[in-house]
């Protein structure tokens, strides 16, 4: 298994190109994604994942990154967290934003919950291409920042009157911290009351350096760490000229009083692993005992500067 959010250049398929950079973070992660299928006792099953496998992302998560046991992989405990969230919902309306290859609609199927997924309409389109089934979510094909969400939705049969659970998953780190307040507040203002599920990044992990392994400078693993901040190694792997921002937030409890949202749940991605639903044993000792110390140490402060939250805001 492998850690980390990543990032991919075009290659895998022309249609992959065809989105812009973030767009294509959707293959790397399902790819993560479907790995957990192939451990002895995964903590999910994800079959729809494998569907979008191939030679070539695999090829691509193993030159990306260093390989760890599954359970260290901020995927799939991010996983499990949302997961976690969408089973306590009461809410019979959930919106997946920027969805990418997630296929929650019939993993987590619910005859009484209507799903609604919005992303590139690249991303949907192969997507539904590939799984050749009745798709259950309806869909909004486009770049949820270039248009009025809630309008969209509305217009693909969303009732504002109704609560909604948001799920926006892996997508706030390109967003600056003042973009994340403006769509997190679009999406607490529904009418009928909204939760949403998110993860960030802290600063920790968006502006110091020595967080990637690249060509530049060989560790005693025989592995090497790229000598750059995150913002920039997600700009160089893409390819890209975009000025791809990888945008932390710190502090919870202040964005949630300004967005008079209540914090349903906020924990770091290590303290949930090591948490009465995760429960796995001391990372470093555990999943760490053959990599050198420097790589434990970076997996576990990463773990820790990587956060899952929800908010709420009832009805108006």
């Amino acid at each position: 298994m492998y850690v980390l959010a990543a990032l991919m250049t075009c290659g895998v398929a022309q249609k992959q190109c065809d989105m812009n950079a973030v767009g294509r973070t959707a293959f790397l992660v399902n790819e993560l994604r479907a790995q957990e299928n192939r451990r002895a006792e995964p903590r999910y099953y994800d079959p729809y994942s494998l569907i979008f496998s191939n030679v070539e992302t695999r090829e691509m998560v193993r030159d990306f990154f260093i390989p760890v046991d599954a359970d260290a992989s901020d995927i799939t405990a991010r996983t499990v967290f949302f997961d976690a969230a969408l089973r306590s919902t009461n809410a019979k309306q959930v919106v997946v934003v920027g969805s990418g290859l997630d296929c929650r609609c019939l993993r987590l199927f619910d005859p009484t919950v209507t799903y609604f997924e919005v992303d590139q309409p690249q991303v949907l389109d192969y997507k539904i291409g590939q799984l050749d089934l009745t798709y259950p979510s309806r869909l909004v094909r486009a770049n949820y920042s270039e248009i009025n969400l809630v309008r969209e939705l509305e217009r693909a049969g969303l009732d504002e009157e109704r609560e909604v659970f948001f799920l926006w998953e892996g997508n706030s780190m390109y967003w600056t911290p003042a973009q994340t307040e403006r769509l997190l507040g679009t999406m607490l203002g529904i009418r009928g009351g909204a939760t949403v599920a998110f993860d960030t990044f802290t600063s920790k992990i968006a502006d110091e350096k020595d967080y990637y392994r690249g060509p530049e400078e060989e560790e005693d693993d025989g592995r090497s760490i790229l000598k750059s901040t995150i913002r920039d190694y997600f700009r160089d792997r893409l390819n890209v000229s975009e000025n791809l921002w990888i945008g932390p937030l710190d502090d919870i409890r202040s964005l949630a009083a300004r967005l008079q949202a209540e914090i349903v749940e906020s924990t770091d991605l290590l303290s949930f692993m090591l948490g009465d639903v995760y429960r796995v044993p001391d990372i470093k000792t555990h999943h760490f005992r053959n990599q050198p110390a420097r790589v434990a140490n970076f997996f576990e402060e990463f773990a820790a500067n990587y956060h899952a939250h929800i908010l709420r805001r009832g009805a108006t």
